[in-house]
């Protein structure tokens, strides 16, 4: 259960890195149907432009996505339950995090508002990508009380508590984000 300021999100949040959608979309439909989320963020969905979003869809969820259009790994999607959309206007927010795959989603209502994120970092990225999403989310802290961002950093030399990255400590202490995995995923 997730609360921002007082209200209560009384369903899962899943996020997971799925590599791929399509193959493990059965799987996806169980798990969905069992817990019954509020969200579901994915990375490495592996879609591209050539993947419709019909054959991808759940029942009772709002889908946003995006692929890569230079090979099929990478990629994001986001999957918002339709009681959330009739609570709350979702006005995807344009960001650029370079080479970087994401997805940034503003959710609003009369009295709370916040920016949900999914961001898949390839492993073959630049110091260029990482700059342009490290100034794309502190300028996103400065405008949103409340960010839900989920990511696959791709960094497996970080160790938590950080004693690397020097751009991604910067992120995460000046804009007092709070790293919640402290432990390899796989």
């Amino acid at each position: 259960m997730a609360s921002v300021n007082g209200h209560y999100f009384t369903h899962p949040i899943i996020y997971t890195n799925l590599a791929p959608l399509l193959v493990k979309y059965d799987e996806l439909c169980t798990l969905v149907k069992e817990l019954k989320p509020s969200f579901v963020r994915l990375s490495e969905t592996w879609l591209t432009p050539l993947v419709t979003d019909p054959p991808i869809s759940l029942d009772g969820y709002a889908i946003f996505r995006k692929g890569r259009h230079n090979n099929k790994d990478g990629g994001v999607c986001v999957y918002i339950s339709d009681h959330i959309c009739g609570n709350f206007a979702v006005i995807p927010n344009t960001a650029d995090t370079g080479n970087i795959d994401s997805i940034f989603l503003k959710i609003a209502n009369k009295s709370l508002t916040f920016l949900l994120g999914c961001i898949y970092r390839p492993p073959t990225s630049v110091i260029e990508d990482e700059l342009s999403r490290t100034l794309c989310i502190s300028e996103m802290t400065d405008v949103y009380q409340h960010l839900f961002i989920f990511r696959d950093f791709n960094m497996p030399d970080i160790k938590w508590p950080l004693n690397a990255s020097q751009l991604l400590f910067d992120l995460l202490s000046n804009s007092h984000l709070t790293q919640l995995v402290t432990q390899p995923t796989r």
